[in-house]
Order: structure tokens, then sequence, then C-alpha cells
């Protein structure tokens, strides 16, 4: 399995047990991951702040097709190296073979990621996109979405609805790439909405993805919905067990309260 995957499945996990059993100790504190886009050869000072807040890297293919392998960027902390297709980037030769552990990829990227073992397909998308397009992609099989910032002020709620939309519609992890700094509460609130990951640009000194990992570990984080209940993987879609509406409870008892009337 991707390592990016399995660290994003750690974050749906519940330490509550199901059923009867010894309670489990509890794990480490979850926070939303922080992901690094590299573009180019990395530098030594990418390469030391990469491995100071990334959780994992993509290092960029662009449409001129240059050559790339998951050993280009020299990390301290072995982390997840996954590839990233702009638009209209065709895969490098040998990438099959390459041992990337993801390739983000938009809509248009090549399919034979699809199939690719071990090696997880992250698919580009767009906020706005139709609910039946971001369900058709997920039942191709794609262990994770790629939402793009474009069109979203992270300062008004309504940025928030479209990333638990596309989160609720695509029944697949959220990572949010995003082009400019996040506080604290804001990650607070998109990791709420079901946001996993941000996606940070990694130049020059890395002050932006270092405060990115600042703002994701000083976020005041609280219980995503259905967690404390026990989660569960149904299919490859990831899935909360939630409570019956109020309503429908209220017209059960109703129809209980009512007397037979052959009586």
């Amino acid at each position: 399995m991707s390592r990016l995957v399995e660290l994003l499945h750690r974050l749906h996990r519940s330490p509550t047990p199901l059923g009867f059993g010894f309670a489990q100790a509890a794990s480490a504190p979850k926070r939303m991951l922080v992901i690094a886009r590299v573009e180019g050869a990395p530098g030594s000072d990418v390469s030391t702040g990469v491995s100071k807040s990334a959780d994992a890297v993509a290092l960029v293919c662009s449409s001129e097709g240059e050559a790339r392998r998951p050993d280009s960027v020299a990390v301290t902390c072995p982390v997840p190296v996954g590839m990233w297709l702009d638009a209209g980037a065709e895969l490098p030769v040998g990438s099959c073979d390459a041992g990337w552990d993801f390739v983000v990829c938009g809509p248009d990227g090549p399919v034979d990621v699809l199939a690719w073992k071990n090696t997880a397909c992250l698919v580009r998308v767009t906020a706005g996109m139709e609910g039946s397009r971001l369900r058709a992609i997920a039942d191709l099989g794609v262990d994770a979405v790629v939402l793009s910032s474009e069109g979203l002020e992270f300062d008004r709620i309504s940025a928030v609805v479209e990333c638990r939309r596309v989160r609720l519609m695509s029944g697949r992890p959220v990572l949010l790439q995003v082009v400019s700094s996040l506080t604290p509460l804001q990650v607070a609130v998109l990791w709420r909405a079901g946001v996993d990951a941000i996606v940070v640009d990694a130049a020059g000194d890395c002050e932006e993805l270092a405060a990115a990992r600042a703002a994701a570990e000083g976020a005041p984080y609280d219980l995503r919905n259905g967690e404390g209940k026990g989660s569960a993987t149904i299919g490859a879609h990831l899935a909360h067990a939630e409570e019956a509406p109020v309503e429908e409870k209220e017209e059960e008892e109703e129809e209980e309260e009512e007397p037979d009337e052959d009586e």
C-alpha cells in the first residue's frame, strides 16, 4: 500500500473499540498533513525545509517532460515521495517501475496510473465540479482527490462548505492545494469539514511550507462527525456511522403510540 494512503487512513481510524474487548491505548494526536509541492531541481534549502515541515513530497513534472525520480529530493527523514503531473504532461519513461509512492494528475491524466500497484492515484478537482463527476472519479478507484483553492476564500463559510461537499460527494480523502497561508483556526475548521491535508509549494527558504506546518500543529482540532462512534470502511469509501434523523425517530414514536383501530 502507498505510504501516503496509509497516513491518510490513520486520520480516519478511531481508537474506540467496536464491540466488546479491551480499550485501545490512545493514539498519537491527529493533525492535518502537510504535503510539499516541489518544482524544478530542489536545492539544499528546499531539501532542508521539506525535511523539517513536510509529511510527503510531490515532485512536479511539467509539460516539458523532464525526467524526475523519487530520489531527486534529499530528506533527512524518509517521507512518501510522489509525482505531480501538470496539465498536458506525459509520464516520463520508466515511471511505473521508478518507485513512486503516489501520482497526482488531472482528469486528463494518463489512464495507466489507475492500474499501477502500490502507487496511489490522486486526481485534481476544482471547486464547483458536479457531484456526479466526483462520484465517477471516486468509483474508478482513485485514492484521494486534490481540491484546487482557486476561487475559494477561506475567510468565508462558503469555502468550507465547498470542501465539505467535495468530501461527501467523492467519499475520498480531500487534499487542499493552497496558495496563501492559513491560520490555525482556519485549519481547524477545514479539518472539521473533512480536509485531511494541505498542499503547499516549497520554494526558496520554504517560509510558506514552514508556516503551513506551524498552523497544522497549532490548530485546535475537534472531533469530526462520526468520530468516537467508530468508523468503517465500506468498499473503498470511507464512511462513518450516523444517527438516524430526529424527524424519523419522532415519526416512529408516534406510530408506536397510535392505538389499534380494531381494539
